[in-house]
């Protein structure tokens, strides 16, 4: 990964049901008032041009706008994201839909049938990364500073709070989850399938899962 510059705007992109609402409140704790939220409401925000903003947190893709983060900070060089086992991610997707009253299908199986048409996972687009047949690893660490893992998470933002330099952060409680209902005990079934239809969004995930867990194996 390549390393921080505090003179440099950060972009930390919220990849939906990744945890994101919860880091948002984490990144307030570490940039204060130079945390800018970038979140599109009745139509696209506009781009930060203050210089008294450090860091740049938010969704960078929409259903009717172009808001990609390259888009919108193309002279960005340095981002971080956390990301989510893409089932798991799909599953809260799901639950945080029915829990606005605004459920797609009737059932979570229909759902994740559905989401398995997709030519690619919807809630990736945000991400300043090239989409092909095989992730380009190099990409990767030229333009991020840190990849998050959900399932990870205490050792993930230790990380970054290494990577930030930061000597003192605060704790990050849960935030925007939804109750879960009917979800398959095993969901190896599932997981095969998406491996299997979503190769490139696949290898980031483990790509921040297996980084996480080589430091995690260290600091033990």
């Amino acid at each position: 990964m390549m390393s921080y510059s505090p003179e440099k705007m950060l972009i930390s992109v919220h990849v939906p049901k990744c945890a994101g609402t919860s880091f948002g409140n984490w990144l307030a704790g570490a940039f204060g008032d130079r945390l800018h939220l970038h979140y599109p409401n009745s139509g696209p925000p506009e781009p930060v041009t203050t210089a008294n903003v450090h860091c740049v947190h938010g969704h960078f893709f929409h259903h009717q706008w172009d808001i990609s983060a390259a888009c919108y900070y193309p002279q960005a060089k340095q981002f971080i994201t956390v990301l989510r086992d893409p089932v798991q991610m799909m599953i809260s997707s799901y639950f945080y839909q029915c829990k606005m009253g605004d459920a797609p299908f009737a059932t979570l199986d229909r759902y994740i049938e559905h989401v398995l048409t997709w030519p690619r996972l919807f809630p990736y687009i945000g991400l300043p990364l090239t989409y092909d047949a095989r992730l380009d690893r190099d990409q990767v660490e030229a333009k991020f500073v840190w990849l998050g893992c959900v399932e990870r998470l205490p050792q993930s933002l230790d990380n970054l709070a290494v990577a930030l330099n930061l000597t003192s952060v605060g704790s990050m409680p849960r935030k925007n989850g939804a109750p879960r209902l009917g979800v398959m005990s095993d969901l190896t079934p599932w997981q095969s399938s998406f491996r299997e239809k979503f190769r490139w969004e696949y290898e980031l995930y483990d790509l921040a899962e297996s980084m996480n867990a080589e430091s995690a194996r260290k600091c033990n």
